[in-house]
This record gives C-alpha cells, sequence and structure tokens, in this order.
C-alpha cells in the first residue's frame, strides 16, 4: 500500500519512476570519491611526517621518492581528475532550464532547448486550440507580473484565454521556484479573469504536479505526451 501511494499503480499502465534523483546522486558520489583519489595522490607524494602511503611502494629507507611510487601517485591523482571532471559533465547535463527534459533534451545546447520547448509549446497549443503569444515556439512567452513576486511566463493562451504553462520533468528539480512561478502565474490570470493552467509532459515527477494542483486546482494541471 505504502509503495502504491508514493509510486503509483504499477504493470504496463502505471506510470514509470523517473531516475533523475538517482543520477543525482551518482554524480554526487563520483565527486567524493575523485576527490578522495586525488587526496590520496597527494598524501603519497607528500606522506605526513616522512611517512609514505600504506601499500604504495611509497619511499625508500632514505625517504626518497621511488620511480613506483610516484606513478603510483599520479595514477591515483589522474583517476581522481577524471571521476570529478565526469560528474561535473552529469551535473551540467542536468540543469534546470525552462525546458529542460531527459536524454537529450537535458543538453545546454540553447538549440536543443528551443527544439524542446518548441514542441512541448506546439503540442499544448494544439490541445487547447490556443496560440503561443511569443510567436515562436520554444521562445519566452508573454511575460506576467506578481507585485513583490517576480515575473513568470505565459507558453501558451489557451482557447478560452487561459494562462498557460509548459514544462516537463526539469520542474520537481527547484520545488520553490516552479511554486512561485504557479503563484505568479495564478495571481496574472486572476487580474485578467481567466484561468491559470500548467501543462507538465508526461513522466514529470508527481512532486511537481502536487504542488501545481495544490496552488491552481486539480482541474487545472494537466499532463501530455509530447
Amino acid at each position: 500500500m505504502v509503495s502504491y501511494k508514493g509510486l503509483g499503480e504499477a504493470g504496463p499502465g502505471g506510470e514509470a519512476i523517473t531516475t533523475f534523483h538517482l543520477l543525482d546522486a551518482l554524480d554526487t558520489f563520483l565527486v567524493y570519491l575523485g576527490f578522495a583519489l586525488l587526496l590520496l595522490s597527494l598524501l603519497a607524494l607528500f606522506p605526513p611526517g616522512g611517512l609514505a602511503l600504506a601499500g604504495a611502494g611509497a619511499a625508500t629507507a632514505g625517504g626518497a621518492m621511488t620511480a613506483g611510487a610516484a606513478l603510483n601517485a599520479a595514477l591515483l591523482g589522474s583517476a581522481g581528475i577524471v571521476l570529478m571532471a565526469v560528474s561535473a559533465d552529469g551535473v551540467e547535463g542536468s540543469g534546470d532550464g525552462k525546458h529542460v527534459g531527459e536524454g537529450k533534451q537535458n543538453s545546454t545546447d540553447p538549440a536543443v532547448s528551443d527544439a524542446v520547448g518548441a514542441a512541448r509549446e506546439q503540442k499544448v497549443a494544439e490541445l487547447t486550440n490556443g496560440r503561443i503569444p511569443s510567436g515562436a515556439p520554444g521562445k519566452p512567452g508573454l511575460k506576467v507580473t506578481k507585485p513583490g513576486a517576480g515575473t513568470s511566463d505565459v507558453d501558451v493562451i489557451g482557447g478560452d484565454g487561459s494562462y498557460i504553462a509548459v514544462g516537463g520533468p526539469a520542474k520537481a528539480r527547484n520545488l520553490a521556484k516552479f511554486g512561485e512561478k504557479c503563484h505568479i502565474l495564478k495571481y496574472a490570470a486572476e487580474q485578467q479573469g481567466v484561468r491559470a493552467q500548467v501543462y507538465l509532459e508526461k513522466g514529470t515527477p508527481e512532486a511537481a504536479l502536487n504542488l501545481a494542483r495544490r496552488i491552481l486546482g486539480d482541474g487545472n494541471v494537466h499532463t501530455f505526451v509530447r
């Protein structure tokens, strides 16, 4: 029962469990592992108190560093640097852009992000018989403001005049920011006497969907397939 409540219905018709948090944890682990290896290499080269790193074949009786010890230290340091570089690439590839999803959608290439956003907005415009106020799918939409809170974008204006924000799984990466955007969207829509809605691509974590539902109401939060 707990698994069902937390993860949803199992089986072919159930929701897929996203792996974003697992990937973040792996990136963090690689950073720490790389740092540890780099530290070990420094200890091998410069042992505290003149003591050599155990198992590294570190020093001669006279305290001089052997070629084998230097090679071991260099290998440890290189491995540490490589691991940290790999983890850094993973973090950069999973940033919280405006239209970021999974796989290639996580690219920091603006052209890729724009293409993903454009496809999402075009699909939602079709679903709602609406229009894209920016005039160019994937580009910043209609700017709306809530005094003292900030600004947000209206990505699609529905056929009934609704202010619609469009996004995907990355919205769950910063729930506080996503919640603020929902509040701003709701305020701006109320000023115009229209509904505020959010369309999130299928696969978006439930945490983001539930947050949007609490702010906008169940009937104003939708998932879609691009």
